[in-house]
């Protein structure tokens, strides 16, 4: 398999300039669906399991667990900052940094599942308060210079969920 089909194996995001109301609900579903889905993926891996990288180079599995839990917190973190506010600037963070730290890298991902559980409860919560509309709002990426609407942040992390799933589910 290639290394592009192993990075990206449902293949890599694509923005949209527009979401519907259908595709809205769909990706609601999908941020309310996401914590189950993580723990039925992972629900018969055994402690082995979680020290495999998802592919050669890659981070070990419990790491990945613990990588979603970073980065869906952020994503929630900045996606109600641009409900709240108008057009913020967010902060960035390495990914790859942010799994080198020890809580970050431990077998036990307890904590992380817990956290991928409030959050995406939270964040349905949060995204059955809004309309459509609301998710024109935006927020400022400085690193990527670039403004993201919260309709592009909602399936991006969507598509990251489900890009993840699929790590787990091809480790060799």
């Amino acid at each position: 398999m290639s290394l592009e089909k192993l990075r990206y194996p449902i293949g890599r995001f694509e923005w949209k300039s527009k979401m519907s109301e259908k595709s809205f609900e769909f990706h609601k579903k999908k941020i309310s669906d996401y914590p189950n889905l993580l723990e039925n993926k992972i629900k018969n891996l055994s402690s082995n399991d979680f020290k495999k990288p998802y592919r050669p180079g890659g981070w070990q599995i419990a790491q990945l667990i613990h990588h979603i839990a970073d980065s869906h917190t952020h994503n929630y973190i900045r996606f109600k900052q641009a409900i709240l506010v108008d057009n913020p600037t967010i902060m960035d963070y390495k990914p790859a940094d942010w799994a080198s730290t020890l809580d970050a890298t431990v077998e036990d991902i307890t904590g992380s599942l817990q956290m991928i559980k409030g959050i995406h409860h939270r964040w349905y919560i949060l995204l059955n308060s809004i309309k459509l509309n609301d998710l024109q709002r935006c927020y400022f990426h400085p690193n990527r210079n670039r403004k993201y609407p919260l309709h592009v942040a909602l399936a991006l992390y969507a598509w990251h969920g489900d890009h993840h799933l699929a790590h787990i589910e091809n480790t060799p």
